[in-house]
């Protein structure tokens, strides 16, 4: 932890190694009281000490925070706080978990450190601009241009043009010995891979350590590799600076500062001795927070994704929310198996910094992994666990309940936010290009949704249980963000359509599946609304607790079906629509599964939409019958009522958004299921409008449930505890990847369910998934607000070959 807390501010607070003087006047520091200084105080010691000294004024290996821009610039701890909250894992910086009190206390020390730097006795002095004034401008002069060999990369009249207006005394010097690269500014070390094949990949350095070696290619791609795996040649001018830094002597050193301290600009906008030129990468920075980052031009064809690949996705990819269209969550890789699965160890981790539990399921393109929480999206190298970039969505009154993913398309990734907004995010750096709403989220709408990706349709729903909404699936152009076509599930109530009986809801929040050859997606929907209030809403209520059919192209429904008829218990049908394309009945079929919230599985014909099975996975106690459609016939007894109705399952399902998955050899459907009894409350008294009742879960209990997709006769069970809250993975390898309620990752022998293997993570809230890189397998799954990578020893897992090139 120590060596955590040593690189923490620092990587944050300075330009590398190298303290940076605001360009403005100092602003006053924000009112602080003394018993919060001095409980800052405290605090700052026990936590940022180490790196930065117990006065913040810079320590053995941070820097001076009393001459930081950063703190300069805060207000009240608006700069401050969010980098000591978040952290930077991708600079070794952890998050501090400290309340707000706590965070105001530290930040009201640092700014009284800083209004009395050089005044504590005892503390670290400061260096005045005079105290540097003892060198011959001239001498430097010399120095520069001859026996120092500097103007062989320098100029007077390029990169250093002003650079005494822009550094001041020792951050001059320090710039001057060793000019470490601005955040966020590219590497100025050029790197050449050369791979086993003999092919050579170029670009700017990005990471190197013993392990990893990683560059931005030409296109600014982020690309690495193992670094035991290639040769790697890197030509940093910084090396330069280091030779120079042994072969100066303080004189030659006060010399050539005291030269530097002449290239100023004069009063009629021209340098002193220069034309303001920019031959460097040292530029101007006084005016940068005026400026916008600029819009990276788009990738060349073909270095993105390709949203052709999407139809046989390569098995070193997980390139959208089910992996690939079918929604199978299984993979073909089969180098983990049920005899080596014992051996596996962590290979890395990575943080979010984050308070929310890590519920989607990440995205896996050409080596980097894009993993979100509400408001946030990382670029992560599945190699490493590194942080390649961050991006955070400005902050919002939308509902925070969770996030499911990303989805990518071409050089753009999305993102979805609390209040129903739809970000596109170039895939290499994380800057926005465009921002669109969705839907109203003062209307009460908001979108934890991971968009799919169709061609040239990127197709994304909503959420909102709470109001009166009519349920919406939206089509946007992925390039421009232009709006395509919206399908409702149900009318908008101003439509004068009366079709749902009145009922408004039918939210599609989960994402669906897409059948390229009927040229068909498949979409659950939402419960209606009011929730619990039948008869303020009679009839089937449609599109509603549906599994619906649409063209991607015109967003026209070509066929529905109702897992609940007229739901008064809040039995979304929005569980993925898994296609598999198998014989049944001694006919080839192109079939849909489902097992449904309400507790009952279904088989489709996901041509026509006719049912073929239904059947009960889950305890069931609401139907009295099926229809002729194949949908359960609600029991009139189980509606919710004044005194209340003991009803299976309760709010929470036979199952939920816990994705599952399909395993062809095995022939087994397997889910994560619950048996599980609530009591329901309705009386005339709670209204027409959003919940409208009262519902209370009585006991649950949670296992993996594998069934014969054919039948939906239950083959075995896995006990889990009573909530789970992971989705389920099967490989070819014969293992099921999930997790139980009890905080631990799970591999089981998917023939029979029993344990293999087991990792205590923290809750595990997302759905697990499987790539491989550089021949190795990794299994990847979020547990508490982390990512958790595992991997076989590399001989463990070099014997048994992929499945095939398909997922």
């Amino acid at each position: 932890m120590r060596g955590m807390r040593i690189s923490a501010l620092a990587s944050i607070l300075s330009v590398g190694c190298v303290i940076t003087i605001a360009a403005q006047a100092p602003k006053a520091p924000p009112a602080s009281t003394a018993r919060q200084i001095k409980a800052g105080e405290s605090l700052f010691a026990t936590h940022c000490g180490f790196c930065h000294g117990r006065d913040a004024m810079g320590g053995a290996t941070g820097p001076d925070l009393t001459r930081s821009e950063t703190v300069a610039d805060d207000v009240a701890g608006d700069k401050i706080k969010p980098i000591v909250r978040n952290g930077r894992p991708e600079k070794g910086m952890p998050p501090l978990n400290l309340g707000e009190s706590d965070l105001t206390a530290i930040v009201a020390f640092v700014h009284d450190a800083r209004s009395k730097a050089g005044s504590v006795v005892g503390a670290r002095r400061k260096v005045d601009e005079s105290d540097l004034a003892t060198g011959s401008a001239s001498a430097g002069a010399g120095y520069f241009n001859g026996a120092g060999g500097c103007a062989r990369c320098h100029s007077a009249t390029g990169d250093l043009a002003d650079i005494a207006g822009r550094y001041k005394g020792l951050e001059l010097l320090q710039r001057m010995l060793y000019p470490s690269p601005a955040a966020g500014a590219p590497n100025p070390a050029h790197v050449t891979v050369t791979l086993p094949s003999g092919q050579t990949v170029t670009g700017r350095l990005a990471r190197r350590d013993e392990f990893t070696i990683a560059l931005r290619d030409v296109n600014n791609w982020y690309r690495s590799w193992p670094a035991s795996a290639v040769t790697v040649t890197v030509d940093n001018p910084l090396d330069a600076h280091i030779e120079q830094i042994r072969k100066y002597t303080d004189r030659d050193m006060h010399d050539v500062l005291a030269y530097l301290q002449t290239l100023k600009r004069t009063p009629t906008g021209t340098a002193s001795a220069t034309a303001d030129t920019t031959k460097g990468a040292d530029k101007d920075k006084g005016n940068d927070k005026d400026k916008k980052d600029p819009i990276d031009p788009p990738a060349p064809e073909g270095t993105g994704l390709d949203p052709a690949s999407l139809l046989k996705p390569s098995l070193e990819s997980w390139p959208t929310y089910h992996g690939d269209y079918s929604g199978r969550h299984h993979s073909m890789l089969a180098r983990i198996t049920t005899d080596n699965v014992p051996q596996l160890a962590l290979a890395w981790s990575f943080q979010t910094g984050q308070s929310d539990s890590m519920k989607a399921t990440p995205l896996l393109v050409n080596g980097v992994l894009y993993v979100t929480t509400p408001d946030n999206m990382w670029a992560v190298d599945a190699r490493s666990g590194r942080q390649v970039w961050k991006y955070t969505y400005p902050k919002n009154s939308g509902f925070h309940i969770g996030h499911r993913g990303a989805a990518m398309y071409k050089d753009a990734v999305y993102l979805t936010t609390p209040d129903a907004h739809l970000v596109a995010l170039d895939a290499r750096t994380g800057k926005v290009r465009w921002n669109v709403e969705i839907a109203d989220a003062r209307k009460g709408y908001w979108s934890t949704n991971a968009p799919l990706v169709v061609r040239d349709h990127l197709i994304v729903g909503v959420s909102g249980d709470f109001d009166n909404l009519p349920g919406m699936l939206k089509s946007f152009d992925p390039v421009s963000g232009a709006l395509q076509w919206t399908f409702y599930s149900t009318p908008p109530p101003e439509s004068g359509d009366t079709s749902s009986g009145g009922a408004t809801g039918g939210q599609m929040w989960i994402t669906g599946t897409y059948d390229p050859e009927l040229n068909l997606v498949f979409v659950g929907t939402g419960n209606p609304t009011p929730v619990l209030n039948g008869p303020a809403r009679p009839g089937d209520n449609p599109w509603t607790c549906s599994i619906v059919a649409i063209n991607p192209d015109s967003g026209k429904l070509a066929w529905g079906f109702q897992a609940s008829p007229h739901d008064t218990h809040d039995w979304d049908a929005a569980e993925v629509p898994v296609l598999v394309d198998a014989e049944y009945k001694g006919a080839p079929r192109k079939l849909l599964l489902q097992a449904s919230r309400n507790g009952y599985y279904f088989v489709l014909d996901r041509t026509t939409g006719k049912s073929l099975l239904t059947t009960p996975f889950a305890e069931a106690n609401w139907a009295s019958g099926i229809d002729a459609q194949g949908r359960p016939t609600p029991a009139p007894e189980k509606e919710p009522s004044r005194d209340g109705r003991l009803v299976a399952p309760d709010e929470g399902g036979g199952t939920n958004y816990r994705s599952p998955s399909f395993d062809p050899a095995a022939g087994l459907f397997i889910v994560s299921a619950r048996d599980a009894y609530g009591i329901y409350f309705f009386k005339e008294d709670h209204g027409k409008y959003g919940w409208a009742g009262a519902d209370y879960n009585v006991q649950a209990k949670g296992s993996i449930r594998a069934l014969d997709f054919r039948t939906g006769q239950v083959r075995w069970n896995h006990d889990v505890g009573g909530n789970p809250g992971a989705g389920i993975l099967t490989t070819e390898g014969g293992v099921t990847f999930t997790g139980d309620s009890s905080g631990n990752m799970l591999a089981l022998r998917t023939t029979d369910g029993s344990t293999l293997w087991h990792a205590s993570i923290g809750s595990v809230g997302n759905m697990p998934i499987t790539y491989e890189l550089d021949g190795r397998q990794y299994l990847l799954v979020g547990g508490g607000s982390g990512l958790y990578a595992w991997a076989l020893p590399d001989a463990a897992g070099a014997s048994r070959s992929r499945g095939s090139e398909r997922r």
